[in-house]
């Protein structure tokens, strides 16, 4: 340990406000230490092997924008020739999009579990600079005792910490118990040990359900449905009642920022901040950039306000949206024109 291992509270503070964003929304947050469990051969690795190629060639995803990077793809369960290509190649990919998906197969690497490990992935993340790391499957490269919390808290000290220090997200996939309602295999310490740990189950052909077991952070969804399409290529989508629930939810967070009164011109981590912390309406990512979106392609009603300038002013500055606006900031109160909800903040009786 070292005095570069201590928080520097000026310079914390000089940063921006977190917001949670996603490399492939909503089942792989950026920066964070995720799980996916589930039985053998349900499709684990088919859906996580379409977000690795959509992240690595900036691809939607799911229908939804990807943020591209580097992707390191640790795979001890599936042959490149027999598995891999053919399941890219039904996606659609080709070569020239996968040169940032480094994929490695059956890799030379020790266990993860064991002191070894930090120092050579380490030497991968100088290399190779990914965004996101994803192991398939985590049981293949451990060597402790898969039933003992002290082979998971021993992944978590050699390998994940490693990627929370770096900023890198980290995807392990595994598989659930012969019994599917007790999750993963393994001690307690398997699943808590990861910021996010989903359960992944088939429903029925076709039609997969993910769900969030354990979480460490606010989440969008807690629970959706795929659904897996071969036409025109193989892909997934979200079903159709999680995706009217998304549309709901950025309804509801603008119609809340219109009866508050806000202006449509915020930007995207203010109005992020607004909601969460004035508002209390959780949310974040790709719903959030869509209320920003739909706010400032849209216009207020207007009205233009009917009291002396001075008397507009004080009123002004009485409004929380405005505070610390020097006078040359406010606007001339024969160009100022006001929405409904800022019309009923200066005017409560008309």
């Amino acid at each position: 340990m070292t005095t570069n291992d201590f928080v520097n509270w000026y310079d914390l503070w000089n940063e921006p406000e977190f917001e949670q964003t996603y490399l492939a929304w909503p089942l792989i947050p950026a920066e964070r230490v995720c799980a996916l469990n589930g039985e053998a051969k349900a499709g684990k690795s088919l859906i996580v092997l379409e977000a690795a190629a959509c992240i690595a060639s900036g691809r939607n995803f799911l229908g939804r924008p990807t943020f591209q990077g580097t992707v390191l793809y640790l795979d001890f369960e599936n042959h490149p020739r027999v598995d891999v290509r053919p399941r890219l190649k039904d996606m659609g990919f080709g070569p020239d999009e996968l040169t940032n998906l480094q994929f490695a197969s059956y890799p030379n690497l020790p266990a993860f579990d064991t002191p070894a490990a930090t120092d050579e992935l380490n030497k991968l993340l100088d290399k190779v600079q990914p965004v996101l790391v994803i192991v398939d499957t985590i049981s293949r490269i451990v060597e402790g005792e898969e039933n003992s919390n002290d082979t998971w808290n021993k992944l978590f000290k050699y390998s994940e910490t490693l990627m929370k220090r770096r900023g890198v997200a980290w995807l392990r996939l595994d598989h659930t118990g012969k019994t599917d309602t007790k999750g993963a295999r393994g001690g307690s310490a398997k699943s808590g040990t990861a910021d996010l740990s989903w359960k992944f189950t088939e429903r029925k052909s076709g039609i997969y359900s993910v769900k969030a077991e354990f979480q460490r952070m606010p989440l969008e969804l807690t629970e959706f449905e795929l659904n897996r399409l071969t036409t025109p290529y193989l892909h997934h989508s979200l079903v159709l009642k999680q995706t009217t629930e998304i549309t709901n939810r950025v309804e509801a967070a603008i119609q809340l920022l219109e009866e508050n009164g806000y202006p449509h011109d915020l930007t995207q981590e203010k109005t992020g901040k607004v909601l969460r912390e004035v508002l209390k309406f959780p949310i974040g990512g790709t719903p959030l950039a869509e209320v920003c979106q739909k706010r400032r392609g849209s216009q207020p009603l207007n009205r233009l306000p009917k009291n002396p300038k001075t008397q507009y002013e004080s009123q002004f500055t009485q409004n929380e949206n405005f505070k610390g606006k020097s006078d040359s900031e406010y606007p001339p109160i024969d160009e100022y024109e006001m929405s409904d909800a800022e019309y009923k903040y200066y005017y409560p009786e008309g």
